[in-house]
Formats: C-alpha cells, structure tokens, sequence
C-alpha cells in the first residue's frame, strides 16, 4: 500500500493553528489520524491544539484539577466500556472524546495509551504516556508503559533508561525489576526484531536505528561476545558512575564463562549504587551457577571413579544450594514485595525445607493476584494437608479447583491433591468422587484408578508397595542475608 501524502492536510491545520482557529486544527489533525490511526506528528500536534483552545477557553485540560474526581471518572470510563468488542479504532474514537475536552485527564490518557499499544499505535500510545509525564512526571504507569513501548519499537537503550527512572521512583516494583533484568539480559544474547520502516524512518533516526541493531546484535560466537563486551567498556569509560552498564558488562562475562570477572563487575555495580538489588540478583544467580557447576564436575568424577564419596558430596551441595537459595529468595521478597510470582517462589523453597507456615503466609500474600492465585491456592491446600490441617486444606484446594480454566495437566494435579487429602481427612466418599471425575478425564494418570477401586471396595490384584517419598530435612535457617552470606565457591 503506497504511502499517503498528509502535507496538505498538515498545512491547512498548522495554518488554523496559526490563526487561532484550535477547533478546526483539531479537526484536521483527527482526519490524518483516522487514516493513518499511527501518525506520530498528528498525534503530537492534535494533543497540543487541545491544551491551547482549553486554556484560551480558560478551562483545566486535566477537568478540574482535582486527582479524586479524574479517577473516578476514569474508572467509569472504564466500565463503561469493558466487555464491549469494539475494534481499536472504536476504541480509540471514545478516548479521543473525553480528551477533546480534556486533553490532560491522566486516566483517560493512560487507557488510550494502553488501548494504542495493545493495536500496535506504538507510536500514538507513546504520544499519550509522554503527556502524562508532562502533567505528573514521576507517575510510575506511564513510565512503565512507555518503557514497554520503546522495548517493542526495537530502541532497549531508552527502554532502559526509562525502567530505571522508573525504578528510582518505585524501587519495590517487582515487575520493574523483571522487567530490567530481561531486557538487559535480552540485549546481551539475542537480536531484536526487524521493525521495518516505521522503526527506522518514523521512531528513531537511521543511525540511532543502526546502533541499537548493532549492539543488539545475536552473540554467536565468541568474537561476537568480545566485540559486544567491548561496545561496552566503551559505554563504562563514557559513563563510569552507571551501575546497570556494570551489570550488563557482568552478563557478558558471564556468557562468555569467565565468571570471575562477571563477578567483579556485578560487585562493582553494587559499589556505586547500594541499593541496586538487580546487581545483587545477577550476584547470587552466579553464586547458584556455581553450585550446578559444582554438581555437574562431581556427577562426572562419579561416573570416571564409581566412588561414593562423590555421592555424598554431589547430595552436599545440593543441600547447599537449596539453602543458599532459600536465604537469598527470602532478601529477593524484601527487596520486592509486591513481586508474587517470585513469593510463589519463595514459599515453594520453603517447602522444601519443611517452613510449612513460613510458606504458608507467602502464599496467602499471592491469593488476591489473579496471576498468582490459582497456584497460590493449590500449594496453601499442599502445605496444610501435610501439616493435617484438612478442613482449610480441603477448602484451598477447593479454591484452586474453581480457578482452573479447564481440565488440564494442573487441574488434574489439584483433582488428585484433592481426593488425597480427603483420604486422609477419612471422608472416602468425597475422596471417591474426586477420584471418579478424575478418571472419566484421564484413566492413566497416576494410580488415581487404583485408588478408585480401593474406595469403592473392588477388589484388585496384591501389589509391591511404593516406596515412600524421602521427607526433606527439617533445616534451621536464618532468613536473614548480607553481603557477607555469598557462599566462597572460588574454585568454581
């Protein structure tokens, strides 16, 4: 489809803003952005006629001014149009609307911003998440979405700068932290996506374009690491004081498996900034490299020498490991508490080591995020079935039933977490129940047949007994960590 001409319009609208004429400049402007919905220069100069006429209107662009009455609107604005199948650009038209009287209304600017991102408007959603940065510029919404859209443009450098101006503003953000640590990792090992023209010609300029495309960059062999680990010794010299290029200089230490110098540049990040916990995550991520190293060196000396010894080492440091990653999961949920993917995590380890309440409280913490509440029911239903709590076990479990989708491989888990549990709790028939509905589903899985059988009272052929799972050791842990709980593991 051939490129179409808009100078015309542009023209008749940049001369009834000269004129003062803010109506009809708007009106222009729209008419480019209903046929090209991504034009960056209308999207632009529509919103600024908007805040001229209201101020020559001597009216508040934002409506009012008062940030109680704006988010209760937006929230209307919200459900008014939730669950409606507009396309984007009926979508859009809606915002637009409420903008055209209200051209600084944050919520509403912050919708639209997601609505354009969400139809590929990269460029139209940036528009919007800029000009709520000029009405409140440390609202951490709009930086984060921003920072998404530079990051699905191609551009990581300013999607990173951005995540971090973000991060000094919401440090606890867990989201934020993944974020960070993807995109930097992303940079270090694998190519961007093509963008095509718009990313080259309308986003950024050719040679910014080139720049990022280089240093992005797919890392296959070694001298593609050495070239990038020296793009970015030149970016340190530049700018010795950033700790996120000391990080990702770690990183490519780390690929390129001198971990020494991985580790000496993760440190010095953490020398320049303190409370950069990203740089103490890649630390203790190298630290637990280490062990899997360790075991892997230990699995083949075993396998050259048919020697216990290695056994007992290899169980040794597995141990190790485990501990070390429950110390360091429990400074991770500090760090970023409002993160429940990773207090899933946490929780999960805890189990591990028999903290059945500690985890417990991890998980209750996860219930109300729709993201994490369905495992989060799951496991609390696990923790408290080995504890012989089975009326709220079989309660949470219940829960995590409801909240399967369909019955796939993790309904099917909870179906026979379920029946299990009410074994145990001595109620045969609901156990039965599970047990049936579970077998209509998949005859296969697991012995939930047998068990069937047994509940039912039909007989079956004697059989050896399972082995019984080997209980994890009750492990007296201080959950506390510093600087100096980095386990040595220097001959790794």
């Amino acid at each position: 489809m051939a490129k179409v001409d808009f100078s015309r319009i542009f023209q008749k609208a940049d001369d009834a803003v000269k004129k003062r004429n803010f109506p009809a400049a708007a009106a222009w402007y729209g008419e480019i952005l209903n046929m090209d919905p991504d034009n960056l220069e209308a999207a632009k100069k529509l919103r600024a006629v908007q805040v001229h006429r209201c101020k020559e209107e001597g009216k508040d662009p934002r409506g009012g001014g008062i940030s109680g009455k704006l988010s209760l609107f937006g929230t209307r604005t919200r459900k008014l149009f939730k669950g409606k199948k507009s396309n984007p650009e009926e979508e859009v038209q809606k915002y637009e609307k409420i903008l055209d009287k209200t051209p600084h209304n944050v919520q509403a600017l912050l919708e639209l911003g997601k609505i354009c991102k969400e139809a590929s408007f990269l460029n139209r959603a940036r528009v919007n998440f800029e000009t709520i940065l000029d009405v409140e510029p440390d609202n951490v919404d709009a930086l984060k979405n921003l920072g998404r859209v530079f990051w699905d443009h191609g551009d990581p450098q300013s999607a990173l700068k951005i995540f971090d101006r973000a991060k000094d503003i919401a440090p606890n953000d867990g989201e934020l932290a993944r974020w960070i640590k993807d995109l930097a990792a992303l940079q270090t090992t694998t190519k961007l996506e093509d963008m095509g023209d718009s990313y080259r010609d309308r986003f950024r300029d050719a040679g910014q374009a080139a720049e990022a495309e280089k240093r992005g960059a797919m890392l296959r062999t070694k001298d593609d690491i050495d070239r990038a680990l020296q793009a970015k010794l030149k970016d340190i010299a530049d700018n010795p004081k950033n700790a996120r290029l000391h990080r990702e200089l770690g990183q490519l230490h780390e690929k390129n498996q001198d971990l020494k110098k991985a580790e000496e540049s993760y440190k010095k990040a953490r020398e320049i900034d303190p409370r950069d916990n990203f740089a103490m995550d890649c630390l203790q991520d190298l630290q637990l490299k280490k062990f899997d190293i360790k075991t892997a060196r230990l699995q083949e000396k075993y396998r050259e020498t048919l020697d216990e010894r290695y056994l007992q080492e290899i169980e040794k440091t597995k141990k190790g490991k485990l501990i070390f990653k429950v110390k360091d999961w429990s400074r991770r949920v500090k760090a970023y508490p409002t993160d429940t993917k990773l207090r899933l995590e946490f929780g999960d380890l805890l189990m591990k080591v028999n903290k059945l309440p500690e985890a417990v409280a991890q998980f209750q913490k996860c219930i109300n995020d729709p993201k994490t509440q369905l495992r989060a029911n799951w496991l609390i239903g696990r923790a408290y079935g080995i504890q012989q709590l089975y009326e709220p076990g079989v309660s949470a479990l219940s829960r995590a039933m409801k909240g399967c989708p369909s019955k796939n491989a993790m309904w099917k888990e909870i179906k026979y977490d379920l029946g299990k549990l009410l074994i145990d709790a001595g109620n045969k028939d609901d156990a039965k129940k599970e047990f049936a509905e579970l077998i209509e589903v998949d005859f296969k899985f697991k012995d939930s047949a047998k068990l069937y059988q047994e509940l039912a009272g039909v007989p079956t052929k004697p059989e050896a007994a399972e082995a019984a799972e080997a209980a994890e050791a009750d492990v007296e842990i201080d959950l506390d960590i510093n600087e100096e709980d980095i386990t040595d593991l220097d001959g790794i």
